[in-house]
């Protein structure tokens, strides 16, 4: 896990997809943390982010380096982990404007980490 997380830190900007009834919603995020062994970001409760993720806690993160790519496929569970929300906190405080803060644990997930030029076309209609 800490290769993944290490992929996210070195991009700066991953993006996040959730769901809103039958729209896909994505967004930049920046701010994520490894805690024993487990991925955590957080978003102001009043957002819809946390709205969609209470409501359908699948999403999905990608990014993008260079010619790597790395797409992680999961549930984003609210999370109360005190050593978890002590870390997001020191590497991110929260800032005027940000609202309460909701931390998310990824957990079911699958992170795919590939080489552009090594991916297979696959299209499908």
């Amino acid at each position: 896990m800490e290769s993944i997380w290490n992929y996210l830190k070195a991009g700066g900007v991953f993006y996040l997809a959730t769901v809103e009834e039958d729209q896909p919603r994505v967004r930049p995020m920046h701010a994520i943390v490894l805690v024993e062994d487990k991925l955590y970001f957080r978003a102001g409760r009043e957002k819809g982010i946390t709205r969609q993720l209470l409501h359908n806690p699948k999403c999905e993160l990608c990014a993008f380096s260079g010619r790597d790519w790395l797409r992680i496929t999961a549930k984003a569970i609210p999370s109360e982990d005190a050593a978890a929300s002590a870390a997001m906190e020191a590497q991110y405080p929260v800032r005027p404007g940000d609202g309460t803060p909701q931390l998310f644990c990824l957990c079911e997930g699958t992170a795919v980490l590939a080489k552009y030029a090594d991916v297979q076309k696959i299209v499908h209609f």
